[in-house]
């Protein structure tokens, strides 16, 4: 659908994209459509400790991301490699993981959790960015 029509079928609440339409809703603001998918498909957790750490890796994807998304307007891949925080994001990535208190059997919280797949999907961008054996290089200092 062209986006002036979606604008006018009323289902965008803020004028603007993304939308999500599942089950009946129209679904938008990426963070809400997150908890809504993770909430419906049980992938938050089981505890509110569990929810605030699938929250809290969820977040830092979307900014780890942000160097990611710029990346087809300037297609230069050693910008992004520069601009990406391995130490802010992927460091403390590997000590949740790291920490027995919440993290179980590779997974964030006691079992998996759409914050597996928001990391999983944001180093994919990355790996497909910068190729699969410039990712592998960059990877090795966090083997979790």
């Amino acid at each position: 659908e062209d986006l002036a029509e979606i604008r006018k079928s009323g289902k965008l609440a803020f004028m603007q994209l993304p939308l999500v339409e599942i089950d009946g809703l129209n679904l938008v603001q990426s963070g809400a459509q997150f908890r809504y998918v993770a909430d419906k498909y049980k992938l938050r957790g089981s505890s509110l400790k569990e929810s605030y750490i699938v929250d809290l890796v969820y977040e830092s994807t979307k900014d780890a991301r942000g160097c990611l998304s710029s990346y087809p307007f300037k297609l230069d891949v050693d910008k992004v490699i520069k601009d990406f925080n391995f130490d802010r994001y992927v460091k403390k990535w590997e000590e949740l993981l790291s920490d027995e208190s919440c993290s179980k059997d590779g997974y964030f919280v006691s079992k998996p959790s759409a914050a597996d797949v928001a990391v999983f999907e944001c180093l994919e961008f990355l790996e497909l960015i910068v190729g699969k054996d410039k990712f592998n290089e960059l990877m090795k200092a966090y083997p979790k």
